[in-house]
């Protein structure tokens, strides 16, 4: 989902550049967003960090690293984070930064945890969107498995709830 939001933003850009930060536990989510791009601009230019552990801090890190690495001239349009702390470090990151290579950056993560909507509801962070399961349904869903699994009725091995994206108005 973050993926197709992504090759939205960026069709039509000459080689657009692309930073997915990542943590090498639960990498599905980096390489549907990578197979999503690829697919969709062949031109596109991914960077993986998978170093990051789904924390805000080595987040910031790899995002300043990274900058520090273009090319003078060079820009970074978007990064994509597998959770929302580490898009808020992304985010801390292009802050602190001078506007030159990341004025046009986007951030999108994945959780919905609410400093993150709060971000993306003022508008005025380069945070635009996250990816967001209903938390309600998960514990709903959880607690009716739980039921079954109780008095002894068969249950899935594995319940996928659907996501929704949440970004902007």
């Amino acid at each position: 989902m973050a993926g197709n939001w992504l090759v939205k933003r960026l069709r039509g850009k000459a080689l657009p550049r692309v930073l997915i930060v990542a943590s090498r536990e639960h990498d599905g989510r980096q390489q549907r967003c990578e197979k999503a791009l690829r697919a969709a601009l062949p031109d596109v230019e991914i960077t993986v960090d998978d170093r990051c552990e789904f924390v805000r801090s080595r987040a910031y890190n790899a995002v300043r690293a990274h900058l520090r690495q273009l090319p003078e001239d060079g820009r970074l349009d978007a990064i994509f984070c597998t959770n929302d702390e580490m898009a808020l470090g992304a985010v801390d990151a292009l802050l602190a930064t001078p506007p030159a290579a990341t004025r046009e950056t986007v951030v999108v993560g994945i959780d919905g945890v609410l400093e993150a909507r709060a971000l993306i509801d003022a508008g005025s962070s380069p945070l635009r969107a996250t990816v967001v399961q209903d938390t309600h349904r998960l514990a709903v869903g959880a607690v009716d498995l739980l039921v079954k699994m109780h008095r002894g009725h068969a249950v899935p091995r594995r319940t996928i709830l659907d996501a929704e994206l949440y970004e902007a108005g």
